[in-house]
């Protein structure tokens, strides 16, 4: 149990704070301080979106009232995302982030395939780093500085600076505070376009909203729409793309969107998508970005407010259905199509586009289930001979069997990765009931741990005796690559026999 945890220092990340906690508590160890923090070794430290926030809160309620949601709000990257992805996508996230380990966050957010990426390094801001250690005696990493597009200092005017710590380091389980080790450049640099510091208070604006319930796709659609009548861009019932290029890149430099990855490029660039209907989210940076040029005197909450002002949803007619006569008429005709020999899909295809419409609007629970009754039932016709194919990849297995025998310092040549050596070793894999040559061949020489630590040691002899050379037991242990501890019994018996006959203890 912890018997200290630090205050947090304005707009200080999660991380940060644990990172003190370890320096202010001189603890060497980073699986003792996650064994501490969360009771639990598996931890990964992550500056931006750390999960398990509800395990640390239950493991500081006796030093402070912390509340896992004002965590995730106040002292972490998620307010970036919150407002821009659907409502059920980011209760789902936020419960990910506070009670589970949060691995599939990156994927679910849209981070890992999105064009916004974040900085390599932690980058902080000379003038406030160095107000933090006159105020508080030490240096810490604020939120704002991780944020992609917070390239200006909003405080103080000046350009941040890259540290030496990367942002996602080798060490997953370890918290590195702020220091001087990390933190050497202190030159301060002003030379920069106003609109970058623009764009940093538009961000920490962002960063300072609270929960809210998140617009739909819908309301974003319809905002934009709005915005593009209100700019004079509307053409009909679309956006003029080359008006709407034309006043983007007017306002912001080239260089500028490309040092944010974000150069709109083409008639399906993102900035044209965000003025269509919308049915994926975009970033914040994409949004902000948009708003500096059509709604520069505005701010992010008073917009954020007026896209929750439109209809969640698009409101439908309900459709008017046919009379009985004529729903019995034109269900005898599709009866009667598919009596004839057609299947549903030639039926609407070939015969009667209009009738199969007519009963898709009108009558489709009908409709879809006759067709499933008149489905035709496809049988397995494979001619494959499975028995020539088993053969055939026997023979590639034992090709490879042999490539072991003389390349000693060969991958491990496990089950699966001899399976991946096979053409088409998905359909193999999933077959290999109906081979069972090649099965009884995965069984007898898919090569095992303790095998493959021995073939590195037999490796490794080899290249001694081509060299001339001896090796203590725990340098050719270490020239093998295993770890202390984790090398298995057979291998320690050839280890302590190599060593008993060659006298190398």
């Amino acid at each position: 149990m912890l018997a200290y945890f630090p205050k947090p220092y304005p707009d200080e990340l999660l991380y940060s704070m644990l990172a003190r906690c370890k320096v202010h508590m001189g603890i060497d160890s980073p699986k003792h301080l996650l064994d501490l923090l969360y009771q639990k070794r598996t931890v990964i430290a992550v500056p931006d979106l750390p999960a398990q926030l509800q395990l640390l809160c239950n493991s500081l309620q006796h030093l402070q009232q912390l509340n896992a949601k004002q965590l995730l709000y106040q002292r972490t990257l998620f307010p970036l995302y919150a407002p821009f992805i659907p409502e059920s996508r980011k209760q789902h996230l936020t419960d990910l982030l506070v009670n589970s380990d949060g691995s599939a966050v990156y994927v679910e957010i849209g981070m890992s395939a999105g064009t916004v990426k974040l900085p390599a390094f932690f980058r902080y801001c000379p003038l406030c780093m160095n107000e933090l250690q006159q105020e508080y005696g030490e240096f810490a990493w604020l939120r704002r500085w991780l944020v992609p597009g917070y390239q200006v200092c909003h405080i103080h005017g000046c350009e941040l600076c890259d540290s030496k710590l990367p942002l996602r380091s080798i060490h997953r389980h370890e918290y590195l505070a702020a220091c001087p080790q990390y933190c050497e450049d202190f030159a301060v640099d002003t030379n920069h376009s106003s609109k970058l510091a623009t764009l940093s208070s538009n961000i920490m604006e962002l960063l300072s909203i609270t929960e809210s319930q998140s617009p739909t796709y819908h309301q974003w659609t319809m905002f934009y729409r709005e915005q593009a009548v209100e700019a004079g861009m509307q053409n009909g019932m679309q956006v003029s793309g080359t008006e709407l290029h034309s006043k983007f890149r007017s306002y912001w430099p080239h260089s500028i969107l490309v040092s944010l990855n974000l150069v709109p490029v083409g008639p399906s660039s993102w900035l044209l998508a965000m003025f269509r209907k919308h049915r994926k989210s975009f970033s914040y940076l994409q949004h902000i970005l948009v708003w500096q040029v059509l709604r520069p005197a505005v701010s992010i909450r008073e917009i954020l407010s007026e896209v929750q002002s439109f209809p969640l949803a698009r409101a439908f007619s309900k459709p008017v259905r046919a009379s009985n006569g004529i729903e019995s008429r034109d269900r005898k005709q599709w009866l009667k199509l598919l009596d004839a020999g057609h299947s549903a899909k030639q039926a609407r295809t070939q015969c009667d586009k209009a009738l199969y419409a007519r009963l898709y609007r009108n009558d489709r629970d009908w409709l879809l289930a006759t067709n499933k009754q008149f489905q035709i039932k496809r049988g397995n016709h494979s001619n494959i001979n499975w028995h020539s194919r088993d053969i055939q990849y026997l023979r590639l297995l034992y090709l490879q069997l042999t490539q072991r025998d003389l390349d000693l310092s060969s991958p491990r040549q496990s089950r699966n990765w001899l399976l991946k050596q096979l053409p088409h070793s998905s359909t193999v894999e999933k077959h290999l009931d109906q081979l069972p040559l090649c099965q009884e061949f995965l069984r007898r020489y898919s090569e095992n741990v303790d095998e493959y630590q021995i073939r590195r040691i037999t490796a490794q002899i080899v290249i001694n005796k081509q060299r001339h050379q001896m090796q203590r037991r725990w340098e050719l242990e270490r020239s093998c690559g295993l770890a202390n501890g984790r090398t298995r019994p057979l291998a320690l018996a050839v280890l302590n026999d190599v060593a008993t006959r060659t006298d190398l203890n």
